[in-house]
């Protein structure tokens, strides 16, 4: 098989799907960051990172679909060690296959521990709103899917306007489009990583409520809705992200010029 035969499925058109980091948002968060997917209609693959009454009921009721957000860096909540780490996300979030760690943060050890814990995809590259992008598949046989459009790197690059007219050019470019967004930022229509920090203390506060705490301009929130109007209004749909997993793997299989047939059948040591 050629390459465009191999990778037809996402060469054809973007393949756009929705995730998020939980990240600790608060509740009232939680239920702004819900409405707004609600309205759109699109399926969210949520990486969890704490249990939430809004986002554990929208797990029961299959609005939405949850994957890791494990801490593995210092002072972790979730564990002092891997494998404590992996051990709270199988007690709080059981029958998950994804992840995403926090931060992006990552080693060997933990790869190896994830693939052992019945983890089969990732999403844990951050491109530069990187065009063409295809799934890769990690030493450990998890199956790497990029990121395309990270909200907190996209404010950190244009702060000055959060113009999305800089990544036009590869929006719609074929391949992987996996846009990720953290429910803080949307809720507190957050401008900036300064205005963040600024307000952090507050927005985590127990009993915190959104008070004070929406940013009134241009902010994550405007961009989110302006991006997803940009997407649907071309005709595009977003898909789930596990169906995208699906198709990555069934791709996978169909050739074996992509991975050896020895090393499909290869299993990493734990």
């Amino acid at each position: 098989m050629t390459f465009s035969e191999t990778w037809a499925p996402f060469l054809d058109k973007p393949i756009f799907a929705f995730t998020a980091d939980q990240d600790w948002a608060p509740e009232w968060a939680a239920e702004i960051f819900l409405q707004e997917l609600r309205d759109f209609g699109i399926p969210l693959h949520l990486f969890r990172t704490n249990p939430s009454p809004a986002f554990d009921h929208a797990v029961r009721s299959g609005e939405i679909d949850q994957g890791w957000h494990p801490n593995f860096l210092p002072g972790s909540s979730h564990g002092a060690s891997i494998s404590e780490v992996i051990n709270y996300c199988e007690r709080n979030f059981p029958g998950a296959s994804t992840v995403r760690s926090h931060c992006f943060a990552e080693d060997t050890f933990s790869w190896r521990a994830l693939r052992s814990a019945g983890i089969v995809a990732d999403s844990q590259l951050g491109t530069l709103f990187q065009g063409y992008l295809l799934p890769v598949v990690h030493w450990t046989r998890i199956i790497r899917l990029p990121v395309y459009f990270e909200d907190d790197t996209f404010f950190d690059i244009e702060e000055a306007g959060l113009n999305l007219d800089t990544i036009m050019p590869t929006l719609f470019t074929p391949g992987l489009k996996i846009l990720n967004f953290h429910p803080t930022f949307v809720g507190c229509n957050t401008p900036s990583r300064a205005y963040h920090e600024r307000m952090k203390a507050r927005i985590f506060a127990p009993n915190s409520t959104s008070a004070g705490l929406r940013w009134g301009g241009r902010g994550t929130l405007v961009v989110f809705r302006e991006l997803i109007e940009r997407i649907l209004s071309r005709g595009h749909r977003f898909h789930r992200f596990q169906s995208v997993v699906e198709l990555a793997e069934a791709t996978l299989q169909a050739s074996d010029a992509v991975i050896s047939p020895a090393m499909k059948s290869f299993v990493p040591p734990k």
